[in-house]
């Protein structure tokens, strides 16, 4: 089936005069109420002016018949958008529902949005129903967010997009973020034409119920899905733009005269409607710059781009997919690739374009140890490091010290990107084997975080307290260093291990320098124990790897580590790219020049260098700066 024209289905603004009850001026007739509806919802001044309170005591609601002939049926791509202040209690509270459920197949449901109050939070579904007579209602993974507080205004998009008959995907948004991406198996829609949309309640079986607890301020239904780009500058515009219009409007009035002392009033709410337009003006202007590219591109511009390419959208093909074709021909025919860069770096470097390589990363970096690369990887002493049976080996005779102290360590290390103080980290390990009978009493070995400006570390790891394998954690600061803390007995190996610092930026339960410890000896992604502990001070590691830590070894230490994982989402490794000449080649390379050159036909938002070394952290031919890229944790 081919996508229908992209359009909006209904939209209300509830801003009518006392005594009159909302329309849509496109596919609706007038809203009312019927039978088992007690009362229409009331007028309140709302975020954007007038909007309707619904009530769940007073089973409130709102009713119109789909005009005939009108393109109301929607079984494919979806989006309902709505400033909603909401109540929550115990009970479903329905939102919209386009159809009801009451026994004859044309009324079943085609697509409706649900709320359910569940603790301190919210959760929201898609609803749909089968075809059939009745059809059976199905609902969609629910996405789930903290609850803003009882009259709290806020903007809520939901969207539905269509795959198959065994694939939707869903999309939920609070505000500008995305709270839910789901993917949801119940393809098969029921529905019919000229049936009822209902506003805060839903019928069915030929009763009323699910009536919405709280006010809608707006409401807007599209037959295709809203990309993110376009729900978040809708926040703007709503939040920003008009906010800011409004002002400037009153702050060129003449001064002492209240005109906006009751924006409630008639002549308040004029100026609010005058300033709003001021808004309107350079949100329109902010959404040309912020909507024309094409990987920003919502579903009404995106066809130009493809006209403008030559490219043909498929039929079923979502926004993200038609987006990335658009961005993909422009970066092949037009834009910044790897056979463009190394054809125009084939002369400095004096070699064959085949024979340069682009060095790009993502925000992860792996190892699982096959071999140990000298180019990665900082080790001390590497006399002690080995490879065996494809695991990394230390192994230190009875009578050395070790500490995790990197600075006089068994250990190793290799750099982090940079991310900013606070920003989050997972470092994870397998330990192969581990046991008191190769880890001496008052040792262990584990995980090594480092900051090197600070000086100070966070170890973690399985321990040997007196013949007994624990879970321990160890910290410097300021050049004290802590005693061992145990978190309990160690399961016995192979163990994987976790330390990470999980939502440094302001989340839930956690601040900046608040870790989390976590073990498994199930395997690498199950069955996994947590403990949370403060760090402070190590929140801003630049290293991190192994290492051995305790005193004077009163035996040989031997421990096998597997499957290193570090990730820094928010860290600046995946806009660092080099183009790499292995200095094995013949020829007379011109650094300087291909470095100049890297830097003149680079994208504005990256860091790239022409090197020579994989390894190399000082990459900065032209100011001499070093650790500007991750090339140590290649």
């Amino acid at each position: 089936m081919p996508n229908p024209t992209p359009s909006t289905i209904i939209l209300l603004h509830f801003a009518e005069p006392a005594g009159v009850l909302p329309s849509d001026a496109g596919n609706l007739d007038d809203l009312g109420v019927e039978t088992g509806i007690a009362m229409p919802p009331v007028i309140e001044n709302t975020w954007t002016g007038r909007g309707r309170a619904f009530s769940e005591a007073d089973a409130t609601g709102l009713v119109a018949i789909d005009r005939a002939g009108r393109d109301t049926l929607l079984q494919r791509d979806v989006t309902v958008q709505a400033i909603v202040a909401y109540t929550p209690n115990s009970v479903e509270q329905v939102l919209i529902a386009g159809g009801i459920h009451d026994g004859t197949e044309p009324e079943n449901p085609d697509y409706g949005i649900q709320f359910l109050d569940v603790g301190a939070n919210l959760e929201v579904r898609w609803f749909h129903s089968t075809p059939g007579t009745p059809g059976t209602i199905r609902y969609a993974p629910p996405g789930v967010f903290e609850h803003l507080g009882d009259g709290k205004y806020f903007l809520f998009t939901a969207t539905r997009r269509w795959e198959s008959s065994s694939l939707v995907v869903v999309r939920y948004y609070v505000g500008p973020e995305m709270v839910a991406e789901l993917e949801w198996d119940q393809g098969e829609i029921g529905g019919g034409t000229t049936g009822h949309t209902s506003i805060g309640a839903l019928k069915t079986g030929g009763s009323w119920g699910a009536h919405w607890n709280g006010v809608i301020d707006e409401l807007l239904v599209t037959n295709f899905e809203m990309g993110p780009e376009e729900v978040r500058h809708t926040w703007r515009r709503l939040t920003e733009y008009q906010p800011a219009g409004v002002d400037m409007f009153v702050g060129l009035s003449p001064p002492g005269l209240p005109w906006y002392a009751n924006p409630a009033n008639s002549l308040g709410r004029r100026v609010k409607i005058a300033g709003q337009a001021i808004g309107q003006g350079v949100a329109a202007a902010e959404e040309l710059r912020a909507l024309w590219p094409p990987d920003a591109a919502p579903i009404a511009h995106i066809p130009k781009w493809e006209e403008l390419c030559g490219l043909t959208a498929k039929p079923r093909d979502s926004l993200d997919v038609r987006r990335a074709r658009v961005v993909a021909y422009l970066q092949r025919e037009e834009g910044f690739s790897h056979p463009a860069v190394k054809t125009a770096l084939e002369g400095v470097l004096d070699l064959a374009s085949d024979d340069i390589e682009i060095v790009e990363f993502t925000n992860e970096i792996r190892d699982p140890f096959d071999t140990l690369e000298t180019e990665r990887w900082i080790v001390e002493p590497e006399a002690e490091w080995s490879i065996v049976a494809s695991q990394l080996r230390l192994a230190t005779a009875a009578g050395q010290s070790v500490t995790a102290d990197p600075l006089h360590a068994r250990h190793i290390r290799l750099p982090l990107e940079r991310g900013g103080s606070g920003r989050r980290l997972f470092v994870a390990v397998k330990i192969a084997a581990a046991a008191a009978a190769s880890v001496p009493a008052s040792s262990g070995v584990g995980i090594l975080l480092y900051n090197r400006a600070s000086d100070n570390y966070l170890w973690f790891g399985v321990y040997n307290d007196a013949g007994t394998m624990k879970l321990a954690w160890q910290k410097r600061l300021a050049t004290v260093t802590s005693a061992v803390t145990f978190l309990g007995a160690a399961p016995a190996a192979p163990l994987w291990l976790r330390l990470y610092n999980p939502q440094a930026h302001g989340a839930i339960n956690d601040t900046a320098g608040a870790f989390r410890a976590a073990w498994s000896n199930t395997g690498p992604s199950a069955g996994f124990t947590t403990s949370a502990f403060g760090a402070t001070g190590v929140i801003d590691s630049e290293w991190a790897g192994l290492a051995a830590t305790g005193g004077t070894l009163g035996g040989n230490l031997q421990a096998d580590f597997d499957d290193f994982v570090a990730y820094c989402p928010d860290g600046d490794r995946t806009f660092c790219w080099y183009a790499y000449r292995d200095p094995g080649f013949d020829g007379d390379a011109d650094m300087v020049g291909a470095r100049l050159l890297v830097n003149k036909i680079k994208p504005a938002h990256t860091h790239a260098a022409a090197i020579r070394s994989k390894s190399v952290l000082c990459d900065d031919l032209e100011f001499g700066l070093c650790d500007t890229g991750p090339m140590g944790g290649l």
